[in-house]
């Protein structure tokens, strides 16, 4: 068993790198939120990734060969780290499209369907359906 150091070590090398994909994958479109799939397609690869050069090095140290479970909480907050404000963001961008005058009559009334959908979803969404 390692030092209390090591432990420290581990977790801080464990959380900062496994959550450095994530957070520059968000910052790198602008902000905004990325779709599902991508968010987990990131996540995984990027946490996949690290779990087993973590394991590999592990194994080199004469540690045992295990994925921690960690990789599995990384994973989780990397997704939602991606995630995270796509509500807010798409009431914002349909509100866009409503107010826009080049967007279609049928657009615009697929854009405030899905707005009251959203709306009816959420107390969130009550209030963003108020304010148009």
């Amino acid at each position: 068993m390692g030092s209390s150091s090591d432990l420290v070590l581990g977790v801080v090398l464990t959380w900062v790198l496994g959550l450095a994909p994530a957070v520059l994958a968000r910052y790198a479109w602008k902000r905004a939120p990325l779709s599902s799939r991508s968010a987990t397609l990131i996540a995984g690869i990027s946490c996949g990734t690290f779990a087993l050069g973590f394991m590999v090095a592990r194994a080199a140290a004469g540690g045992p060969e295990r994925i921690s479970l960690a990789w599995i909480m990384v994973f989780i907050v990397s997704r939602w780290i991606m995630r995270r404000g796509s509500r807010e963001y798409l009431l914002s961008k349909l509100r866009e499209m409503i107010a826009d005058p080049e967007t279609s009559e049928e657009r615009r009334a697929l854009a405030l369907d899905r707005l009251d959908q959203l709306a009816r979803s959420s107390p969130a969404g009550n209030a963003a359906r108020r304010e148009t």
